[in-house]
């Protein structure tokens, strides 16, 4: 835009007027022409700042809408990732509480489970043990009776040995009895044959004398014989008897050696069905610890599922608090593209109001330069008030320039209350840009929001078209009171001279007012702007 109007300048340059040199006096005319330099001069840096500027908002710009493009992609991201998140925490939630309920259910029903299967335990348990008891008592009592049995068998035993042996004994006592019995009776009958035969010798020999006495012997012989045979009678008898005694002893051992196996069969198969009842109890047992054990690891599981559901919380809390900080993050960097934006346009304007200060400038210089006497003021008094109106005319417009710049440089001034400035934390503020991270300002302002200034200004007096109203107020000086003097230029038809016409601009701060002086004979562009400016005060 500010070359466009280097070019319609240039081109509207040929179409002034030519000024005479001589109406100028020289000295005045060097003065304005160094003012006119160095107006030209500030025009350029003013340019070149302009440039630069342009080149720092294109680049900015590009950052600007780059850093949105990121920020955009990195919430969208953001969001995406906590809303997958929030939605795998609602799903892990809803498995939790179903897990939940049902391990309420599987644990009241395994508690129920195993209060009654204890009660049943502890019934069986005492059943059993008062079972166990009366068969250790029987079992005390069968192995006595076993020991007893063992030692009654063992003495059978031993008896029916000691029998055999006896009745082999026997046998051999009464087979050499009989063989005996047999020898004696055959060797007596050998001998009662000799003898016989010696006596039917000796009674032949003898024949009356002896037949007496060999009759007695023989009778007397006989006669103890027959009682050593009734004597071995008598024994072989006794033995019989003993014998048939100890058979008897034999079978009424083996009655009760049949009724003690038959018992022992019995208490055999108590005992098995016992140990049946233990081996169902111990199984029911185990199942019943597995079980246990299996609730165990589901429970375990279950606080497993609950610290990474507590993990995912904590995850999901830091995510937010990462978006909050990047929230934050934005929305600081937003308030600083703002203030950037603000202080681009606050210098696009400061450039505007130059350009226009110089082109109402000029336009007044043309006006003053271009304005000639009028025939009646041709004669030398009257040449003289025409030379003083211009004079005064153009050291009007040399002091509205010189204010401008002034009122320029001020604001060029307040520029670096940002840079200056420290970010603080205020809390409770009424009116903020969007967060609540303000600016608190240096040593040379008085107070300073940073997000309620959209462009700095100062106390001093400034034109409406330089400067606007702002929201707040800093005063880099501790006051400034001026005077503002503004000129009109009115041609009555009359011709008549110009007059001065004092108007009263109230100061600043109600210390008083002043007497301002508006002159007639300046130029209407110049007496336009002064009226503004005395409007908007």
């Amino acid at each position: 835009m500010a070359p466009k109007k280097r070019g319609r300048k240039k081109e509207e340059a040929p179409k002034e007027q030519e000024v005479d040199d001589s109406i100028v006096p020289e000295h005045s005319r060097e003065f304005y022409l160094i003012q006119i330099r160095d107006l030209e001069g500030r025009l350029a840096r003013y340019q070149q700042k302009w440039d630069q500027l342009q080149v720092s908002e294109e680049l900015f710009r590009c950052e600007y809408e780059k850093m949105l493009t990121d920020n955009k992609e990195i919430v969208a991201f953001l969001k995406k990732t906590l809303n997958q998140r929030v939605d795998e925490i609602a799903d892990l939630t809803l498995q939790l509480q179903n897990l939940q309920q049902a391990k309420d259910l599987e644990k009241d029903a395994f508690e129920t489970q195993l209060v009654q299967l204890r009660h049943e335990f502890q019934e069986t348990k005492d059943q059993l043990t008062s079972e166990n008891m009366l068969l250790s008592g029987k079992l005390a009592a069968l192995e006595e009776f076993r020991l007893q049995k063992d030692e009654i068998l063992a003495k059978f035993a031993e008896r029916e040995n000691q029998l055999r042996k006896e009745e082999e004994q026997h046998k051999d006592v009464i087979y050499n009895l009989e063989r005996k019995a047999v020898i004696d009776k055959e060797r007596m009958k050998k001998d009662m044959l000799h003898r016989v035969n010696a006596v039917a010798a000796e009674f032949r020999k003898v024949a009356n004398n002896q037949m007496a006495e060999t009759t007695k012997r023989t009778i007397r012989e006989n006669v103890a014989i027959s009682l050593q045979l009734t004597k071995v009678t008598e024994q072989s008898l006794q033995l019989i008897q003993e014998n048939d005694r100890l058979k008897a002893a034999h079978a009424e051992a083996a009655k009760q050696l049949q009724l003690l196996e038959q018992n022992e069969k019995k208490m055999v198969k108590n005992s098995l069905g016992h140990q049946k009842m233990i081996w169902m109890l111990t199984e029911k047992c185990k199942e019943l610890q597995s079980e246990l054990e299996e609730q165990r690891k589901t429970k375990a599981h279950l606080a497993k599922m609950q610290k990474s559901s507590e993990m995912l919380l904590q995850q999901n809390l830091v995510l937010r608090e990462e978006l909050s900080m990047l929230k934050e993050d934005l929305d600081q960097k937003l308030a600083k593209d703002h203030d950037q934006l603000k202080l681009l346009q606050s210098e696009q304007q400061r450039r505007v109001n130059a350009e226009n200060l110089l082109k109402h400038t000029a336009q007044g210089l043309k006006e003053a330069l271009a304005e000639r006497p009028l025939p009646e003021e041709e004669d030398r008094d009257f040449d003289v008030m025409f030379q003083l109106r211009r004079r005064n005319a153009l050291q009007g417009i040399l002091h509205f320039v010189q204010r401008g710049v002034a009122r320029l440089d001020a604001q060029q001034g307040l520029h670096p209350i940002t840079i200056e400035s420290k970010v603080v934390k205020v809390t409770n503020l009424s009116r903020s840009f969007s967060t609540e991270w303000h600016t608190k300002a240096s040593r040379t302002t008085s107070h300073c929001n940073i997000f309620q200034l959209p462009k700095p200004v100062h106390s001093l007096p400034s034109l409406e078209s330089i400067s606007s109203t702002q929201l707040v107020s800093i005063r880099p000086y501790s006051s400034a009171n001026e005077s503002i003097s503004s000129w009109r230029a009115e041609n009555n038809g009359q011709g008549s001279p110009p007059a001065r016409s004092a108007v009263h601009v109230p100061a600043e701060g109600g210390q008083g007012s002043e007497e301002v002086a508006i002159r007639k004979d300046l130029p209407e562009i110049v007496s336009h702007l002064a009226r503004q400016e005395l409007l908007s005060k």
